[in-house]
């Protein structure tokens, strides 16, 4: 089984190496070294882990060690300030391979040591000009050098005021660890780790990316906040898009799933603190979106439309299976054919029939379609459909025996299963190529024109919603799963789809002419 090491710790998506100092240390660098691994994936964090232990042991510690003594020396007066400004020369090139946290716990613990002095001993001022002296010198040492930094500090001979005593913390020195790359200059490498992005979704990712450097600047990603992130969302909501109009609410959201997943991915690599970026949410539906459902800026077919619908190429002929919406010989009854014919005499969601079984449920002698998995897998109302004569009249039945000995659900195809939003897409992209120009024809108009007709049936609307179906929550949701033979068969009987779909009979069982 793969185990973490004992001095590992993880935190969020994070691994980190968390390791005890020696004690003769820990008055000067803190109780851990605390580094961050910079990975999620524990057997790579646990090699990286390894290796920078043994780093520790065999040249940090030794190091520390001699420069713990030799301030432990200075500190209890058995060496003086020149003495130690010797060690210091001397040992300038193994100090300067220290890491930067600890350099800066060495000096944060001269300005305590300063402040005690300054309480405990204010008479003896040498005392304390000297170590004033010695931590400017730590400081100025780790940005130009050992020697000079010592030798400029020793000429001003002055006392600074000491800067206020901030403690040496655990988050302290973790912080020090992230990434001060810019985090425009990270989007690449962002790119590279999601290698299955389309073109169109990296030029979206883009486009996102330039707006938030218009809004928050270029700056470290170890400094990105959720504050920046929220700035993005409150530009996205106070300002037009590019048609001058105010930004759609899924326009938004699909932009602020861009940079929560960015800022996602920089946290998991250890590029930032996880800073609660995933709870910035972008702003709600307008009262208007609100109004406007889906459902109301859609409409139905007419009759005349059906019927020029099941006369297209995808019904009577097509150039080949890839080039269904072109007249020609093709005429195999595939999953594109069935999907379109289920979705039309059925009224069942794109998403219900995409997962639907192909093992039909029978209600005594009535064959159903059987959604109450799928449709739990949607959020939408589990229920029993049963197949309309018209449906069963052009193969369907032999169609979905076809699909169950396969092992496929009921418009899989060969190569598996198509996701609901390429079923949406290739639905309404098909609707277009065949001359279906208006926007208010879609996909989903299928089930707008199966709901006109259960209205117009006689049933009773009690029925109607067990086989329509709701979304779940609303009165009647769940009521379909216990459909009787009684009202399938008054469902059978009174429903009539408008069309006549006699040119579409399968008459030989072999869904060719």
């Amino acid at each position: 089984m793969d185990m973490a090491t004992p001095y590992m710790t993880q935190r969020r998506n994070c691994w980190y190496l968390r390791v005890r100092n020696p004690a003769d240390l820990r008055p000067l660098m803190g109780c851990y070294v605390v580094k961050s691994l910079k990975t999620h994936d524990r057997m790579t964090a646990r090699n990286r882990a390894v290796a920078l232990v043994a780093t520790l042991s065999n040249i940090w510690n030794d190091m520390r060690q001699k420069l713990a003594q030799a301030i432990t020396a200075y500190r209890d007066e058995q060496i003086t300030a020149s003495d130690l400004k010797d060690f210091l020369q001397r040992h300038q090139e193994e100090i300067s391979q220290l890491p930067e946290n600890d350099i800066k716990a060495v000096a944060e613990w001269m300005k305590a040591r300063i402040g005690l002095l300054e309480h405990d001993v204010r008479k003896d001022r040498e005392h304390l000009e000297h170590l004033t002296i010695l931590t400017d010198a730590w400081q100025e040492a780790h940005s130009k050098g050992v020697t000079e930094g010592l030798e400029r500090a020793i000429k001003l001979g002055g006392v600074a005021s000491p800067a206020p005593v901030a403690s040496v913390t655990e988050e302290t020195a973790e912080s020090d660890t992230y990434s001060m790359t810019s985090w425009p200059d990270l989007v690449e490498e962002f790119f590279r780790d999601h290698p299955g992005y389309s073109r169109k979704t990296i030029s979206a990712y883009k486009t996102t990316m330039k707006q938030v450097l218009a809004v928050i600047g270029r700056k470290p990603m170890r400094d990105m906040t959720k504050d920046d992130v929220k700035r993005y969302a409150d530009h996205l909501r106070d300002t037009p898009g590019r048609d001058g109009q105010v930004r759609k609410t899924k326009t938004i959201e699909r932009q602020m799933s861009e940079i929560r997943t960015f800022m996602a991915w920089a946290v998991s690599c250890g590029y930032v603190a996880d800073r609660g970026f995933a709870d910035v949410k972008g702003r709600g539906r307008t009262l208007e979106e609100k109004q406007l459902r889906q459902e109301d800026i859609r409409r139905a077919f007419t009759s005349d439309e059906l019927k020029r619908f099941f006369n297209t190429p995808l019904f009577l002929g097509s150039k080949s299976s890839t080039m269904r919406a072109s007249p020609g010989n093709y005429r195999h009854r595939d999953h594109d054919f069935w999907f379109m014919m289920i979705m039309a005499l059925t009224g069942a969601r794109d998403a219900e029939i995409a997962y639907a079984s192909s093992d039909l449920y029978y209600l005594k002698d009535i064959p159903c379609i059987d959604l109450r998995k799928s449709g739990t897998k949607t959020q939408n109302s589990p229920r029993l459909i049963p197949v309309l004569p018209q449906l069963q009249q052009v193969g369907f039945l032999e169609w979905a025996k076809r699909q169950k000995t396969k092992g496929r659900s009921l418009v899989e195809s060969p190569t598996g299963v198509i996701s609901v939003d390429a079923w949406s897409k290739r639905g309404n992209r098909y609707l277009r190529q065949v001359g279906y120009t208006d926007k208010a024809l879609v996909l989903y108009s299928f089930r707008h024109t199966f709901r006109q007709v259960l209205r117009t049936s006689g049933l009773h609307p009690e029925i109607v919603n067990r086989i329509f179906g709701h979304e779940t929550g609303e009165v009647g949701s769940g009521y379909g799963s216990n459909l009787s033979y009684e009202e399938a068969r008054l469902f059978m009987d009174k429903v009539k789809y408008p069309v006549f779909l006699d040119h579409l009979a399968d008459r030989n069982g072999t869904f060719l002419w």
